[in-house]
Formats: structure tokens, sequence, C-alpha cells
């Protein structure tokens, strides 16, 4: 009778065994700590330029990627270490060159950095600083996070700064919950 119970079992430990498999696959595949810069580069007309040469600089590796510009000027550099200190260059003939410097790229992000170029020589370069820009608008993604650095932990309320689900009200679109309210049962009871 116990060898009735053997495949069974055995075949319960084997499906168990896939579906735990199965559904930490996604899980594993998410947690990639990976970010993306895209735009699209005009002239001062609003025109898009195709062609345009885009290099992506990060300063703390010294890594650099290059893509063009598509028929659309758009351009788009995929799976990026996230991190500040990005700077990007775009050149073409005929227009000046220009340098984007203190662009944070979040995790799991996409950042938009459109650029638009002036009619010049090709000696010239037009710089623009980043840092100021703290908000990444992400054209591709309807979600809505919220990134913290350690500096503006460190600066919240002790209180706020120990219990992680206190962080949750900075971020957008979180809201508190109402008030309390009490309800009347009957006369004199409340709920």
């Amino acid at each position: 009778m116990q060898s009735a119970f053997r495949p069974a079992f055995i075949r319960l430990v084997l499906a168990s065994l896939v579906m735990t498999l199965v559904l930490s696959a996604p899980a594993r595949l998410r947690a990639q700590d990976v970010a993306s810069l895209t735009g699209i580069v005009t002239d001062t007309t609003g025109a898009v330029i195709p062609d345009v040469h885009v290099k992506l600089l990060d300063t703390k590796t010294n890594t650099s990627y290059e893509t063009t510009t598509n028929s659309v000027g758009a351009y788009t550099f995929a799976k990026v270490l996230p991190g500040p200190g990005y700077q990007l260059y775009l050149s073409r003939d005929g227009f000046a060159s220009q340098r984007i410097a203190n662009i944070y790229l979040g995790v799991d992000a996409t950042h938009t950095q459109n650029a638009q170029l002036q009619v010049g020589q090709t000696t010239q370069t037009v710089e623009v600083n980043g840092s100021g820009s703290q908000v990444s608008l992400d054209t591709t993604d309807t979600a809505v996070s919220t990134t913290l650095n350690m500096s503006m932990v460190h600066e919240l309320p002790l209180v706020t700064r120990d219990n992680p689900l206190g962080l949750l009200a900075f971020s957008l679109g979180s809201r508190s919950p109402p008030a309390e309210t009490t309800t009347p049962l009957a006369a004199g009871v409340e709920l």
C-alpha cells in the first residue's frame, strides 16, 4: 500500500518545485539595476535632426556609449548603469556641438533628455548644465515612482526616517488616509 502513494508523492514534490521556479522567475528578471536615456534632437526651428552623433559619458567610470539619431531625430541608450554624473555630447556637421552635464539616471527608469542644436560652426560648443533638473519625465511608462537619495533620507525627521512606510508620504501621488470618523450605531454607541 505504501508503494501506491509513492508516485503520487513524487509528482506532488516535482509539481511544487516547478511552480516555485516558474513563480520566482519574473521577480529575478525584474531585479535589474539598469537605466535608460532617450531624447529627440531638434534645431532652433523645432525640426528634427537625423544622423547626429550622440555620446553618453559616465564620469565616474569613464565609460562611454555612442549612437546616432535616427530619421526622426531620436536616440536611445538602453541598459546603462544608473546614477549621477553623466554627460551627453551631441555633434553634427553644420551645427554647434552641445554638451549637457550632470544628468542623473534613476534605477529602472527612462530619463528623457531632449536637445536643441544651434546652426553654427563645428568648433562652437554650447554647454548646458542639468544639475538643477531633479525632476525626470518618463514619457515611455505610466508608473509613478520616487527615488530618495541618502541626503534626502538624512534630512527627514527621526520618527519618519526609522519607518520605511513613512517614506511613502514623500512619494508622488500618495496621500494620507482620511481622518477617522465615527459612525453612530445606536443612541450613545459608536463604532
